[in-house]
């Protein structure tokens, strides 16, 4: 917004678990550290059902020794489906709580008339486009109460006839709204290598003075396009053109290095360390050199299309068998839809997924998989996902044994914690004999027929206080 003033933060990373003794460990090198709320969060099963922070996680990051930014992932500012209310109170919330200068999310939409889409995906760039971003980020800024900084998308579809290009959107949603930008550089450099055009267009057309973030990432590979996965450290190429742009940057407020928590262990503690000597030469390098207002004139894009029919098109397009028509790009991002929404199952059924994997074979429970993404909607939050997936292989699933036991056994546990609640769970035969020959690597052999109960403490965390035959 103009004539906001960012503070200086600092070189930073985003938080997560697995860095969290990093941030403790080095607040020197480490000075910035964003928060993603919704990653701590509970909610209630249903799609109304209530939003709870898990405090203890609140108390755990407000006592880091960083500065805090809070950067929200699941309910972005590009669509036409904006619904976000109860979150918002709760993003706010923590907000206030970690005294963030100013709070961020995506200029995606991830939700349409159609239904959910499962993925952030991009918004239409077209002046209807520009219009509701720009509604929604004012109407964001003001329910969290301080200054709103979208984050530049990435997008794996090719360039469509008439839009808006990417570099004079994102300027265009800016002035528009009259917000601050988090400037993702990987996703941009994923957009050129994937065809969108020259990385340095895009950073030529936006406002310099509204730029009050960077984020910087790895990527990978994936059927021939370049993936923003937060997989590693940043490719040298882009620390070298990040040199170069910051120096330009006269109201940089914080330079942060972002890696996702599956690829923590991978990248190890002297890789992730190096990442943030990197950020850290990044800050010494901005605003050095002053910069100079450009003209920023906006193309006129395809006429006629309404946002809402874009985006319910493509929401449709991913639902739907492959075509041979269809434009490049979908079939990724069908392949990125249900890896996240398996990863969401593996997270929380584990065990029922071991047992459909050894007992129908790995291309039977990827096609079962299937069956069952067809068939009900990708939900926002994992424990949705478990729950529903749960009432659809008891209705729809094969008859194997112990199946019955693992999903009152997971999906119960889900149940109950999502709810906030304690309660028991009842089996015909001994779950912990079930879990273990799963874990030893077997299929369970011949259990004893009885009424095995399990009784779980209320809270975030099920804390089993019994377990026993009758």
């Amino acid at each position: 917004m103009k004539g906001f003033t960012a503070p200086g933060l600092g070189p930073g990373a985003v938080h997560c678990e697995a860095l969290h003794p990093h941030f403790l460990a080095h607040p020197d090198l480490i000075r910035v550290a964003e928060i993603e709320p919704s990653s701590g969060w509970i909610k209630a099963p249903g799609p109304d059902g209530r939003i709870r922070s898990n405090e203890a996680t609140l108390a755990l990051v407000a006592g880091l020794p960083q500065a805090k930014l809070v950067h929200g992932i699941g309910w972005p500012v590009g669509g036409t489906v904006c619904r976000a209310l109860e979150a918002l109170a709760e993003q706010k919330r923590w907000a206030d709580r970690l005294d963030s200068p100013w709070t961020s999310e995506h200029l995606s939409f991830n939700d349409s008339a159609a239904g959910p889409a499962g993925f952030l995906l991009p918004p239409l760039q077209s002046p209807a486009g520009v219009a509701v971003a720009a509604a929604n980020i004012r109407s964001r800024a003001a329910e969290l109460g301080r200054p709103f900084a979208f984050e530049t998308g990435v997008s794996y579809l090719p360039p469509r006839p008439g839009e808006i290009p990417d570099c004079e959107f994102f300027a265009a949603v800016a002035e528009a709204a009259d917000c601050l930008i988090l400037l993702d550089l990987h996703n941009l450099w994923a957009n050129a290598r994937n065809g969108r055009g020259p990385i340095e267009r895009v950073l030529a057309a936006l406002p310099p003075e509204r730029i009050v973030e960077i984020h910087l990432a790895g990527g990978m590979e994936k059927d021939g396009y370049w993936l923003d996965a937060h997989s590693g450290p940043a490719p040298a190429e882009l620390l070298d053109l990040a040199r170069d742009f910051v120096a330009g940057l006269p109201n940089l407020g914080a330079v942060l290095f972002e890696v996702s928590p599956q690829f923590v262990e991978a990248l190890g503690p002297t890789a992730f360390l190096g990442q943030m000597e990197a950020m850290n030469d990044l800050w010494e390098r901005r605003g050095r050199r002053p910069s100079a207002p450009v003209p920023r004139p906006v193309e006129p894009g395809r006429a006629g299309e309404a946002p809402a029919a874009y985006e319910a098109a493509l929401v449709r397009a991913l639902a739907a068998p492959p075509t041979s028509g269809e434009p490049a790009g979908l079939a990724l991002y069908r392949t990125l839809v249900a890896a996240f929404r398996n990863g969401a199952l593996a997270d929380l059924m584990p065990y029922t997924l071991r047992l459909l994997g050894r007992q129908l074979g790995e291309p039977a429970l990827e096609a079962l998989l299937a069956d069952y993404r067809r068939s009900e909607p990708p939900p926002l939050f994992p424990a949705d996902e478990a729950l529903a997936f749960a009432a659809w292989l008891g209705s729809n699933g094969p008859s194997l044994p112990y199946l019955d036991d693992l999903l009152e056994l997971e999906g119960g546990i889900v149940r109950l914690v999502s709810e906030g609640r304690g309660g028991e769970l009842r089996f015909r035969h001994d779950p912990s004999a079930i879990v273990a020959a799963l874990d030893a690597g077997s299929v369970p052999g011949d259990l004893a027929f009885g009424d095995y109960r399990l009784a779980l403490g209320r809270g975030a965390e099920p804390v089993v206080e019994a377990a026993a035959a009758t």
